[in-house]
């Protein structure tokens, strides 16, 4: 059972409407004015519609962002059969399963599907990597967990990072 408390048949609290969106009781006062509204209020609180906002600014900054208008050309292209997904081996360690693309460089439009192919650990250790955060403060736990062979990946990443470029074309992933 949930701690939220549940719309009950009977009626509200006195001086609390109930917020449809985040299912609670509110005060009256915490509810815009609606003429068409039950009891002339918005069905939805300000404090729930304010959080919807903030979500969709959020996701309407993020819709044009280098990085998704790269995933998107990546996607596309594999759609289009421009190019394919290899056959699920790991360009860095071998293993099989499931690749990502990595932009390796950066999010530059011409450079959107230029990428090369990780699995999922080895793609988290090139952005890192790529970003030139210091082997220090990776998380590495979750991929020592699945990556067995992790500091030889590292190495590999490392020297080959080292011959290009910090940043080529401004950013990874």
């Amino acid at each position: 059972m949930s701690d939220q408390p549940q719309r009950s048949l009977a009626s509200p609290p006195e001086g609390q409407l109930w917020c449809t969106k985040g299912e609670h009781y509110a005060p009256r006062e915490s509810f815009y004015d609606n003429p068409r509204g039950r009891e002339g209020k918005s069905s939805w609180c300000k404090r729930c519609m304010h959080k919807r906002a903030k979500r969709l600014r959020y996701q309407q900054k993020n819709y044009r962002s280098a990085e998704t208008l790269a995933r998107r050309a990546v996607n596309n292209a594999l759609k289009k059969g421009i190019i394919k997904r290899p056959a699920g081996v790991c360009f860095w360690c071998g293993n099989v399963g499931r690749l990502e693309a990595n932009h390796y460089k950066g999010y530059a439009q011409e450079h959107w599907l230029t990428i090369e192919w990780a699995c999922h650990s080895c793609h988290n250790i090139l952005e890192f990597v790529d970003e030139g955060v210091p082997e220090v403060d990776l998380d590495l736990s979750a991929i020592q967990a699945r990556h067995p062979d992790w500091s030889n990946v590292y190495a590999k990443i490392q020297s080959r990072h080292q011959r290009q470029p910090a940043n080529a074309g401004g950013g990874n992933g």
